[in-house]
């Protein structure tokens, strides 16, 4: 499924963390990425573009073939609970 942002869902924050981050893997074996979680914690990854207008607070990170899964699902875990202290003090 694709977004108006032009990016590939796959998946919600509140997935297992360490299998989004495989899958994030296999898309980024061919081409750089830039992966987003919207506000509704869904996970999305495109192909970098400069011309994306994504909101900066969704930004996960930019990655490359190489990076390890680990990386990635630290990148997601963070942004799980930046958005779990947002919903605290809410």
């Amino acid at each position: 499924m694709t977004t108006p942002h032009g990016g590939e869902n796959i998946g919600c924050l509140s997935d297992p963390l360490a299998q989004l981050a495989i899958r994030i893997v296999g898309i980024i074996a061919t081409r750089t990425s830039t992966v987003w979680v919207d506000d509704l914690s869904e996970v999305f990854v495109a192909a970098v573009d400069p011309s994306r207008n994504i909101p900066s607070h969704w930004l996960v990170g930019t990655y490359t073939c190489g990076i390890p899964a680990r990386d990635i699902e630290d990148d997601l875990r963070a942004v799980l609970v930046e958005r779990a202290r947002d919903w605290i003090i809410s």
